[in-house]
């Protein structure tokens, strides 16, 4: 059962330390001290803001990690989530920190790149239990076996989706929004429930001030999301929680498809696929309307297609993705930007 005394004790101790973070920011923001720049280039914000989300989420993650070992010794209680073993912390912790330098000193994409590599060859090699072996397709019968590939396709799959969901990151509330979405949704399926309520009111913390206009995420918060989701989407694909691939691929599809266009737009351009430019979706959306209509016309993007998926086969749902998705894109880079000029 997951609300019962203990548990909602969790809670309120996790409300009570993100209030502690919301009341005190100013503190944190001068201790951290790193800061995302305004260039009037790329960027569309008009001064420098912290980079605070992801010393938010983190600090979260080693919270609940602290209470679960406290657990554990007094009360012999185990908080049942894969993200508080400590070979798994280790690696989000690697992964945060290779975030935390990106933001500071503005490494380079390939270095980031190699070294989240290495980071998640050495993890996967450590632990074999998530390499994915196999996939099912909810429409092919057969499933497709990867064998002695299993290595390479794990970690080929898990630093595309870190990069992709790096990427649905450029206005505010953007990828929080998407975040507390995908745990809202594995708390739905029973997957990782109490440690999902947990995150999502860290989440939840980061979502007020950066609505309020009071910090960004950062790649250390993009990057350490991303690599949660990725631990645990692939331990609920292989303990069976998670039937078939397609229904990751559902929950990943816009950023997926941001990602794959990206790369080949800038790659048929003859420029570097990791280098940033504006050509983002979102780019397109907050440069016609609101922010808040950006994140709703994302969030229909994202979501209308999953909820979907309780009435229809995964396909045809990836289907009605891939389509809303092109025809937004279309609607908001080509034909409102000729209806503007027009209209000049």
């Amino acid at each position: 059962m997951i609300f019962n005394e203990i548990n909602i004790l969790l809670i309120i101790l996790t409300v009570i330390f993100n209030l502690i973070i919301f009341f005190y920011l100013k503190k944190f923001e001068r201790i951290i001290n790193i800061y995302d720049v305004a260039d009037n280039d790329r960027k569309i914000h008009k001064k420098s803001m912290p980079l605070l989300g992801g010393f938010i989420i983190f600090s979260n993650i080693i919270f609940i990690f602290i209470l679960n070992i406290i657990q554990q010794k007094y009360l012999n209680i185990e908080l049942p989530s894969i993200i508080l073993n400590p070979i798994n912390i280790i690696l989000a912790t690697s992964i945060f920190v290779i975030g935390v330098y990106d933001d500071k000193a503005d490494i380079s994409a390939n270095f980031r790149l190699l070294i989240i590599a290495v980071i998640v060859l050495s993890f996967l090699i450590i632990k074999d239990e998530f390499l994915i072996t196999s996939i099912n397709i909810s429409f092919i019968d057969k499933s497709i076996e990867f064998h002695s590939f299993s290595l390479i396709f794990t970690s080929f799959c898990i630093i595309i989706f870190l990069n992709a969901f790096n990427m649905y990151d450029g206005i505010d509330l953007q990828n929080g929004i998407y975040s507390f979405g995908l745990f809202s949704y594995l708390f739905y399926k029973g997957i990782e429930p109490l440690f999902s309520i947990l995150i999502m009111i860290g989440i939840f913390n980061f979502l007020i001030l950066n609505f309020n206009k009071k910090l960004f995420m950062g790649d250390s918060g993009t990057t350490l999301l991303s690599i949660i989701f990725s631990l645990i989407l692939i331990s609920s694909y292989n303990n069976g929680q998670i039937e078939h691939a397609d229904e990751i691929l559902l929950l990943m599809l816009i950023p997926g498809l941001e990602i794959i266009r990206l790369f080949i737009t800038r790659i048929v351009n003859k420029k570097n696929p990791f280098f940033p430019d504006r050509d983002h979706l979102h780019h397109y959306l907050i440069a016609s309307t609101s922010n808040i209509r950006s994140n709703a016309i994302l969030v229909i993007n994202i979501f209308f297609p999953i909820i979907l998926s309780y009435i229809y086969s995964i396909y045809t749902c990836l289907i009605i993705g891939i389509t809303l998705y092109s025809l937004t894109l279309y609607y908001f880079k080509y034909y409102k930007k000729n209806k503007y000029r027009a209209n000049e």
